[in-house]
């Protein structure tokens, strides 16, 4: 996770968080910080999807200290920002292994 972490805090990524794929809408019933994600807004053929994976984990470093929602919205997306399960996958593989 670390070696994860420190490549997205040393890398650009401007140009994904400009894409507004990512955000914290505020916490839910229970207390949990919800994430959207917003899958029309990431163009997945036109983007470095491991850029987009580091900067999703540079976003919830500071979430992941405790319970978290993420919530995934698909409407609207086409072949060019079809995101594939294998991304959101990835990104919580990566972030389980912080509470480890």
């Amino acid at each position: 996770y670390s070696r994860w972490l420190c490549r997205a805090r040393a890398e650009d990524l401007s140009d994904i968080a400009a894409l507004k794929a990512l955000y914290q809408t505020g916490v839910d019933l229970c207390g949990r910080t919800v994430m959207v994600v917003v899958g029309r807004n990431i163009p997945v053929t036109l983007i470095d999807i491991e850029k987009a994976l580091l900067y999703f984990i540079h976003v919830m470093d500071h979430i992941t200290v405790k319970e978290y929602v993420i919530v995934y919205f698909h409407t609207l997306t086409g072949e060019h920002n079809h995101l594939d399960s294998d991304f959101l996958k990835n990104l919580f593989d990566i972030v389980d292994i912080k509470s480890v």
